[in-house]
């Protein structure tokens, strides 16, 4: 008995599926990945083209998944491929939340004033402002003074840092500054401050992950702190 005649479009997916092997998601086009995902909600179908649409209908990959399954089933996809695409959004969702919370562990963890011990010494005795940038990873992607003179003093350094954040596209921020006390714990007008640049951060996306006070040669971090550390946990700004 011949065989059956092979699905024509089978050695396109397999194409696609190699694509995504060699050179991952980030390498390809956004018709392409919806393409992918359709694979295996929509067996042995063309489904180059009705990714197309679909983008078109939504105006981006990021609007596709967000889109409601009524929505969804509105530009032609059945029931079930409605819930396939919804459940492939609120998974991307659940990963980055995941992986959010992972790294302010992480971050957490560590000791933040090691991050900041070129700038902070036991000679140099002038009151600066400083920041450290991290990605979504919890890798450092900058760190530099940004002000010399006190920290409550914002308006003259918070349009730079978030000019600075937004350049190095950057996902959390730690602030560390000096204090004129011998004991390196906040003052009130310290902790107000830090509300304004949570705040502030906020408004680029950008989450206030720590405040390192320094004080002679000793620092401590406020979020490892229980009376200050839900000021970098609580999600009001």
């Amino acid at each position: 008995m011949p065989d059956e005649k092979k699905y024509p479009h089978e050695g396109h997916r397999d194409r696609v599926k190699q694509r995504f092997l060699n050179v991952g998601f980030e390498n390809m086009q956004d018709y392409e990945i919806l393409e992918m995902v359709l694979f295996y909600a929509i067996p042995r179908r063309d489904t180059n083209d009705m990714a197309k649409k679909i983008l078109s209908h939504f105006g981006s990959l990021i609007n596709v998944l967000d889109a409601s399954t009524e929505e969804l089933e509105k530009c032609g996809l059945s029931g079930n491929t409605a819930i396939y695409i919804k459940m492939a959004g609120d998974l991307c969702k659940k990963y980055h939340a995941d992986k959010t919370k992972n790294t302010i562990s992480k971050l957490s963890a560590e000791n933040p004033a090691d991050k900041f011990e070129t700038i902070f010494n036991c000679t140099n005795k002038n009151k600066k402002v400083a920041v450290a940038l991290f990605d979504e990873f919890g890798r450092k992607i900058y760190i530099s003074v940004v002000y010399e003179g006190s920290f409550s003093e914002t308006d003259g350094y918070i349009k730079k840092v978030m000019e600075i954040s937004l350049t190095h596209h950057a996902w959390g921020i730690v602030f560390a500054y000096d204090n004129s006390e011998n004991i390196p714990m906040p003052s009130a007008c310290d902790i107000n401050t830090i509300y304004i640049l949570k705040h502030k951060m906020a408004n680029v996306n950008v989450k206030l992950i720590d405040c390192i006070v320094f004080s002679e040669c000793n620092s401590v971090s406020l979020s490892s702190i229980d009376e200050f550390k839900n000021i970098f946990t609580e999600n009001k700004t």
